[in-house]
């Protein structure tokens, strides 16, 4: 194979070239997956690298989820009653569950983020506000939500017709 020119600019380079193992004609050494594969759990891999096909039977993944979920410091987190089922809307038209979710997350594509991004020039809202997630949500006097973050959650009726007739795209 011949060399590019980019490969020059690696350090190290030449002396990758000089190192004995490449002039040696020693099959080339084994993967790491080869390597998990031949020999899982062997004295080659540091013992909290368990391999993802050895699941320890005693274990109840779904309650140590909950376990976890339930210990994390996250706001809102009282909103998911439990981590391991679908959140409500799931079936929904993609357009609408995306949207739910950042709204559900405040990552949507309000102003503010655009602007931070650097894809949009401004960051304020139509009614002179800056436009965050929340300000779209709860403060905006042409777009707020009259219901709780709790509707917009459990996916209510009056939820999904707000997000529908949304005149922004989030």
């Amino acid at each position: 194979m011949p060399l590019l020119p980019s490969w020059f600019s690696y350090p190290g380079f030449v002396a990758l070239l000089r190192s004995p193992t490449l002039q040696t004609t020693q099959k080339p050494p084994r993967t790491i997956t080869q390597v998990d594969l031949l020999s899982s759990g062997s004295i080659f891999r540091p013992y909290h690298w368990n391999p993802a096909w050895v699941a320890d039977e005693n274990v109840d993944l779904k309650e140590e989820w909950r376990n976890r979920w339930s210990n994390l410091a996250i706001a809102n987190k009282d909103l998911v009653e439990d981590p391991n089922t679908k959140p409500p809307g799931y079936n929904l038209p993609r357009r609408t569950w995306s949207t739910l979710n950042r709204i559900r997350t405040s990552t949507g594509r309000c102003n503010y983020l655009l602007n931070k991004w650097n894809m949009s020039p401004d960051q304020n809202c139509d009614c002179g506000q800056i436009q965050t997630m929340h300000h779209i949500l709860r403060d905006c006097p042409r777009r707020f939500f009259q219901g709780t973050l709790g509707d917009i959650h459990r996916c209510t009726e009056e939820a999904l017709e707000w997000i529908r007739h949304l005149d922004i795209p989030l």
